[in-house]
C-alpha cells in the first residue's frame, strides 16, 4: 500500500515504496537497447521494478507513438513513472522532460510524444526538463544516460541536480497537441494479426457510422466473428481506438494500409 504522500519543492513523493518503471519505446526487442534500460535500472536501483509495456513503436514517429501512448497509460498503474522513448532528435538540442499529470509521471523527449497525454487527461500538468548527471552520456542513447538515471530517482524521489521546474510555454514543443486534441484519422500502428490501430478515439462515434478505407466502405462489428471470415470491419478495441480487423485474415494486407497512412470517415 503507498504511503502518503508529502510535498517537498514542488513533488509529491510516495514514501512507502518506490514507484514502478513503465517502459515505452520503439527499440525492439530484437536489438541491444532495452536490455541496457533494464540493466542501467538495475545498477542505479536495485531491485526496482520494471514494467515493458511495449517497445515496438514506430520508429522515428513521435506522432502515431505518442497516440498509441495516450491510449495505453489507464492500463498502467497510476502512481508510476513512465519512460517513453521516441527520440529521431536524440543528441541534439531538443529538451529532456519529466512531467506530471496527477500521481504518475511521464519522462522522455521534447518532441511531441506527450501531446496527445496532455491534450486527452484532466490532470493540470507540471513541467520539469532533465540534466545529464556526472556520469558520461552517450550522444545517441540518451534514453539510457540522461532519461533513465532520472526515472529511478524520480520512482524513490531523489531528484537532486537531475530536474528543473520549467516554464511550460517556453519548453514544452506544443506542435502536436491541437493536432492530438480532434480524431486522428491515421494509421498508429499494425499488431502482428494485422489489425490496424487508428489514432481515432472510439467513445464517442456513432456505431452506425462508416469508414471509408483504400475504396473499401468499413462497418462497425462488435467482434471478429460478428462477420463472415475474412471480412474487413471496424470496431473499438480494447485501448479505446478504432481498429480496422478482418475475421480471421490481416486487415493490413486487405486494405494495403501500413503504420502512418491516412484515411477518410
Amino acid at each position: 500500500m503507498l504511503g502518503r504522500p508529502r510535498t517537498n519543492d514542488h513533488f509529491h513523493w510516495y514514501l512507502t515504496i518506490a514507484l514502478p518503471i513503465v517502459l515505452f519505446t520503439d527499440f525492439g526487442r530484437d536489438d541491444i537497447y532495452v536490455g541496457q534500460l533494464h540493466a542501467r535500472a538495475q545498477m542505479e536501483q536495485p531491485g526496482c521494478c520494471v514494467i515493458d509495456l511495449f517497445h515496438g513503436a514506430k520508429p522515428f514517429a513521435p506522432a502515431c507513438a505518442g497516440t498509441l501512448l495516450a491510449a495505453l497509460l489507464p492500463h498502467t498503474p497510476p502512481a508510476s513513472v513512465v519512460l517513453a522513448i521516441v527520440d529521431p532528435g536524440v543528441g541534439s538540442e531538443r529538451l529532456g522532460l519529466a512531467l506530471q499529470l496527477g500521481e504518475r509521471w511521464l519522462v522522455g523527449p521534447d518532441n511531441g510524444l506527450f501531446s496527445c497525454a496532455l491534450s486527452w487527461t484532466d490532470e493540470r500538468p507540471q513541467y520539469w526538463t532533465i540534466r545529464a548527471g556526472t556520469a558520461p552520456v552517450a550522444a545517441t542513447f540518451h534514453g539510457r544516460d540522461v532519461f533513465l538515471p532520472a526515472v529511478v530517482a524520480l520512482t524513490v524521489g531523489d531528484t537532486d541536480g537531475l530536474l528543473t521546474l520549467a516554464d511550460a510555454s517556453v519548453s514544452l514543443t506544443h506542435s502536436l497537441v491541437a493536432q492530438c486534441a480532434e480524431q486522428d484519422r491515421r494509421v498508429v500502428y499494425i499488431d502482428h494479426y494485422g489489425n490496424v490501430i487508428t489514432g481515432v478515439r472510439g467513445a464517442v462515434l456513432d456505431r452506425a457510422g462508416e469508414f471509408s478505407v483504400a475504396g473499401r466502405t468499413l462497418c462497425f462489428a462488435p467482434y471478429f466473428d460478428a462477420v463472415p471470415p475474412g471480412q474487413c470491419f471496424w470496431h473499438v478495441n480494447s485501448i479505446g481506438l478504432v481498429e480496422f480487423s478482418a475475421n480471421r485474415a490481416s486487415a493490413a494486407e486487405l486494405l494495403g494500409l501500413i503504420c502512418g497512412d491516412r484515411f477518410d470517415a
